[in-house]
């Protein structure tokens, strides 16, 4: 079965977005790059600006990225 999955460009790289998580005013996206598969990464956008992804802010927010990536709760 062949996906089909949006690309982003950052720093000059492209990722395919895998998966969107909208969560206290963010939305996460979890990230893998296109030609490499060991380099992967979770990003966010403001709900107010979908166009602009940026880092997290800390250690406790990739905390809480990781823990709905592997939450038991269905998401779209």
């Amino acid at each position: 079965m062949k996906k089909e999955f949006e690309v982003v460009n950052i720093d000059n790289k492209e990722y395919y977005i895998l998966k969107e998580i909208a969560h206290g005013g963010n939305v996460y996206l979890y990230l893998s790059n296109v030609v490499d598969d060991d380099d992967m990464m979770i990003r966010k956008t403001s709900i107010q600006d979908k166009e602009l992804i940026v880092p997290l802010d800390d250690t406790n927010e990739f905390n809480i990225a990781c823990a709905l990536m592997f939450s038991d709760k269905k998401r779209a």
